[in-house]
């Protein structure tokens, strides 16, 4: 028989295959940092999404808390820091450690500043692109639509304190 025509079986003890991307952080139980868990998102080469939560002791899996093809995936948000993934109508918040906290500690608008400097490199963009590739719906909240909004309270708030200076002269 040929060899190159025999199909090779994989052997039973072969290693599984390395994460195409892969993030460590805290899955966020709740809206906010309080109760979060250190965890870690992997997008497997089978193309699998999968979050784990890691142990106290880092050394090992406590808790799978998702593992579904990325298909399943129906949409995917970053905002400075975070990571949102909505599969089966459920919300799973990921915060990549360290990369905002500091830019958090300098506050205003350098504060946003530096924490989205420090996303471009967490890796964040390249699961987004990867995702919107593989078809799921992605969008930003970031810098820029931060700024925006910042602005524009700030321009309400001159405009407010400008009318009662008015009324009370």
């Amino acid at each position: 028989m040929d060899p190159q025509s025999t199909p090779q079986a994989a052997p039973a003890t072969a290693a599984p295959s390395p994460a195409k991307l892969q993030l460590v952080g805290q899955y966020m139980v709740n809206a906010s940092i309080i109760g979060a868990k250190p965890a870690i998102l992997e997008w497997t080469a089978d193309d699998k999404i999968r979050l784990f939560i890691i142990s106290d002791d880092g050394k090992t899996v406590a808790e799978t808390l998702l593992d579904v093809p990325v298909g399943q995936v129906e949409s995917a948000k970053a905002y400075i820091g975070y990571l949102y993934l909505w599969v089966g109508g459920k919300k799973y918040r990921f915060y990549v450690t360290d990369q905002t906290t500091a830019g958090i500690a300098l506050g205003g608008v350098a504060g946003l500043g530096y924490a989205y400097a420090k996303q471009q490199s967490s890796g964040i963009p390249q699961w987004l692109q990867a995702l919107k590739e593989a078809g799921v719906k992605t969008s930003t909240f970031g810098f820029k639509q931060t700024f925006l909004i910042a602005g524009a309270v700030v321009v309400v708030i001159v405009i407010i304190a400008v009318v009662f200076a008015l009324l009370e002269s």
